[in-house]
């Protein structure tokens, strides 16, 4: 028991004296309120490949709309579009900040060519 008592003393003594140590120096206390050179400016790109299509359906039962729609699905072709853009980000702390940027988005849909004859 009385060794018990002196391994637990020792690994407490221990333990609070290596937590108290630090191998890095301390730095400056922060300023109270933020100055312009301590906010965090972050720049990014974005890229995105995207595919487009449509598919009609008809949901009502006249025969005029489903060949209508049965002609728009018949030509109807997929198309390779993107989304690309920049944008901006302004960290005010750890958890606060405010972004901003610009993107360009090209999608959509194309069709065979048909001849007018």
């Amino acid at each position: 028991m009385y060794l018990r008592k002196k391994y637990t003393s020792l690994f407490v003594i221990f333990f609070f004296t290596f937590s108290l140590c630090s191998a890095q120096e301390t730095t400056k206390p922060k300023p109270k309120f933020k100055t312009a050179n301590d906010y965090d400016l972050y720049f990014g790109f974005c890229f995105s490949p995207d595919v487009a299509y449509r598919h009609l359906k008809n949901n009502d039962v006249t025969s005029t709309s489903a060949d209508l729609i049965t002609r728009y699905n018949n030509i109807d072709l997929p198309k390779l579009g993107f989304t690309g853009g920049v944008s901006f980000c302004l960290m005010y702390n750890k958890f606060i900040g405010f972004e901003t940027g610009f993107q360009y988005s090209n999608k959509g849909f194309q069709t065979k060519n048909n001849s007018l004859l």
